[in-house]
């Protein structure tokens, strides 16, 4: 019963291991998504720097909205990170679990 248990256990740590992995590859792809935004914000404000007057002003948002574009993908990167490294906590976890399982498995066979 004990060995049971254990499998159960080791099945809902891979199971949060997981879904760890999968966040972390959301977070990445909207740290991705975020830098590619402030690539655009960057480009547009380079283009509308090349305008006189009422363009340098558009100029000067499009450069605040890329800043927080740019801002905006380092937290997903920094999230994308720690959910990496949650998931492989969960993985050690699920492998520990697993290997407790056998082993008692192993003593309840004896």
């Amino acid at each position: 019963a004990n060995a049971d248990v254990s499998r159960t256990a080791a099945g809902d740590s891979a199971a949060a291991a997981a879904a760890s992995a999968t966040a972390a590859q959301t977070s990445a792809a909207r740290a991705g998504a975020s830098e590619t935004a402030a690539k655009t914000s960057e480009t547009q404000a380079a283009s509308s720097a090349g305008d006189a007057g009422a363009s340098a002003t558009a100029a000067a948002a499009s450069e605040k909205a890329a800043a927080a574009s740019a801002a905006a993908a380092k937290i997903s990167e920094t999230n994308a990170a720690t959910s990496a490294s949650t998931a492989a906590a969960s993985a050690t976890a699920a492998s520990s679990s697993a290997s407790e399982a056998s082993n008692h498995a192993a003593a309840s066979d004896t």
